[in-house]
């Protein structure tokens, strides 16, 4: 008994100085989380949030922390297996797996990122009692804290991003419906109020139900318009219909998966914007070889250079078609609005990896080679992302390609 107050006392103390840190992120604009790394029961590594002053979005604080301790402990791979986690939120899938690889020893962290929390929110927690790593897992230690710090950081708006995406829809749906009714209040003729007899005329009443057919009509009609385009995309990340890739949520797969390690994959990058976007935008890295069973992360660059902020939104493409089955992305930036002041840049992730499957598919025997394509477009009323099923926007993406990786030779 004294053991589990002394151990939960230690939780405590720990985590008011993750907070502490938190507080400061949240001070400074950022989402307010903070994480402290203990060895022996000693403070040695400490982090938190810094995605919005460094424009970098993999800054988050579990990685801040574990780029301080690489830079000022030497051997630190010794200890890393004795090493605990405090931190006010769920670690996200980029952390939590991060950590897994690790095999740090355990992880305490406060309120559930129920999102984007890759340890039971979105993930397994049993993973992390199974084989080498039996890192053990201590939930919902102060989540009443650390969710008020969330509330404050949200109820003051964050600078640094657009309006969500589904609050201006809303709105937009608001407003297109009240237009619809003042439409309908000012031009659809009244019945003249000649005398009470005729106001209660069966005519006139069959006459305000064909009015308000017609406006249900219209509401449905708004209704699949704005649904039609998530419900496309839904069908095609899920079936990999017409080279869009998988969204990969099955995380024990990730963890356990083996590497094919007598098969190689070039992933080539290519980016394009039309001309009506002023971003810049291009991929980091041209091409990376990747195993499958292997994940990887790879980096897009995207610039404003103009002198008015810019909403950018992005879609995607795999050629070949029959590959995208086996591509999966963990994290990634597509279909998600991104707000861009005049002249900043961010560097956007894609975070992924290829099924071992893809080494047993003989349509894909003597195919090793796998052109991922993003095309930014400027977020308007209207917008509609191109078909996946055109032609010409594969050859096109080909030529890009190609254009691209000649500069970037003679470059070298």
């Amino acid at each position: 008994m004294a053991d589990v107050v002394e151990s939960h006392d230690e939780h405590r103390k720990f985590m008011r100085r993750a907070f502490q840190l938190a507080q400061e992120a949240l001070d400074n604009n950022e989402v307010p989380v903070g994480c402290v790394f203990t060895y022996n029961g000693v403070e040695v590594g400490y982090g938190r949030n810094e995605v919005n002053c460094t424009k970098n979005p993999t800054a988050h604080a579990e990685m801040v922390a574990l780029g301080r301790m690489q830079s000022e402990i030497p051997n630190i791979r010794k200890i890393l297996h004795h090493l605990i986690l405090y931190v006010t939120l769920e670690p996200c899938v980029m952390c939590a797996s991060g950590l897994y690889e690790l095999g740090i020893s355990k992880i305490v962290y406060g309120a559930a990122n129920e999102r984007f929390g890759g340890i039971k929110s979105v993930g397994n927690s049993l993973k992390y009692n199974l084989g080498e790593s039996n890192i053990e897992i201590v939930d919902s230690v102060d989540a009443d804290q650390s969710i008020a710090l969330l509330k404050s950081f949200y109820a003051k708006q964050n600078p640094f991003v657009a309006e969500e995406k589904r609050k201006v829809k809303k709105r937009r749906m608001n407003e297109e419906y009240m237009s619809l009714s003042r439409v309908f209040r000012f031009v659809v003729p009244m019945a003249p109020m000649k005398t009470g007899s005729y106001l209660l005329s069966r005519d006139d009443g069959r006459n305000r139900d064909s009015m308000y057919y017609v406006v249900s009509v219209g509401v449905v009609a708004i209704g699949v318009t704005f649904a039609a385009i998530p419900a496309y995309r839904i069908f095609c990340e899920r079936t990999s219909f017409g080279g869009l890739t998988q969204v990969a949520k099955d995380f024990d797969k990730i963890a356990n998966m083996k590497k094919v390690e007598e098969r190689l994959i070039r992933v080539q990058f290519n980016s394009d914007v039309p001309s009506s976007m002023r971003w810049e935008f291009k991929p980091q890295q041209y091409e990376m070889y990747v195993h499958p069973g292997e994940t990887a992360l790879a980096f897009y660059t995207a610039r404003n250079p103009t002198d008015r902020p810019i909403i950018g939104i992005s879609s995607y493409n795999l050629t070949p078609f029959q590959a995208a089955y086996y591509f999966n992305k963990i994290q990634c930036f597509c279909f998600e609005e991104q707000i861009l002041n005049p002249g900043e840049q961010v560097d956007l992730p894609v975070f992924f990896y290829i099924d071992p499957d893809y080494a047993n598919d003989p349509v894909l025997e003597n195919l090793d080679n796998i052109l991922l394509s993003y095309t930014f477009f400027e977020a308007k009323s209207g917008l509609q992302l191109p078909s996946p099923f055109d032609p010409n926007s594969s050859q096109d993406v080909q030529r890009k390609m190609s254009s691209n990786l000649l500069d970037a030779r003679a470059d070298k």
